[in-house]
């Protein structure tokens, strides 16, 4: 991810201000409707898939929160609705973006709430 784009620790922090990966760096704010999926529109439904994902991540023991474990546990979620359904989501709730990194490394990489 970052590190294809530097070569030095210096050019961290130029590299976050440019915005790209400013969700390492801070918090987000984004609106609701670009948590929905191409033309979902029920956004409590969506509310009710985040919190299924959080209940399933929260069980993560810290040592083994890598994106293989969260992917292991959240793809069963998908048989509700479909993929993109579930992890559009979640990655757009982790990074407040319409491209970013997969959700699993995201969630991995940003740690448990």
């Amino acid at each position: 991810m970052i590190l294809d784009h530097i070569s030095t620790f210096g050019e961290v922090s130029a590299f976050a201000e440019a915005g790209e990966y400013g969700y390492f760096f801070d918090d987000q704010e984004y609106s609701r409707s670009g948590l929905l999926w191409k033309d979902e529109s029920d956004i409590q439904g969506v509310a009710q898939k985040l919190e299924k994902i959080l209940v399933l991540i929260d069980d993560i023991d810290g040592v083994f929160f890598t994106p293989e474990t969260i992917k292991a546990r959240d793809l069963g979620l998908c048989n509700f609705g479909g993929e993109g359904s579930v992890l559009w989501p979640m990655r757009y709730a982790l990074s407040g973006r319409d491209k970013s990194p997969d959700p699993f490394m995201l969630a991995s990489v940003l740690g448990k709430r």
